[in-house]
């Protein structure tokens, strides 16, 4: 059976848990430390990464992570640090 593309707000939250699950990894957290950067419980880190749209942006945050928004996109930057936006 041919590989089907995933949906788009997947392909979203595959970007997102990606993102998170580097900045745990690279800074050493366990679920414990995650949830206390974030100020919620280690259940709710659980039920973000299942719906990562539902992290707030104190959260994100808080992880120590920067977001990019433009026009109501989140855009992640290129390796050079630049944000592409549309138009450009």
């Amino acid at each position: 059976m041919p590989k089907v593309r995933p949906f788009e707000m997947e392909q979203k939250r595959r970007i997102v848990r990606a993102s998170v699950a580097s900045k745990k990894e690279l800074n050493g957290w366990d679920d414990n430390q995650m949830a206390a950067k974030c100020r919620v419980s280690v259940s709710t880190i659980r039920r973000r990464l299942e719906r990562p749209e539902d992290f707030t942006l104190a959260e994100l945050w808080n992880m120590g992570m920067t977001v990019y928004i433009y026009d109501g996109q989140s855009r992640l930057p290129a390796e050079d640090g630049s944000v592409k936006l549309s138009g450009q």
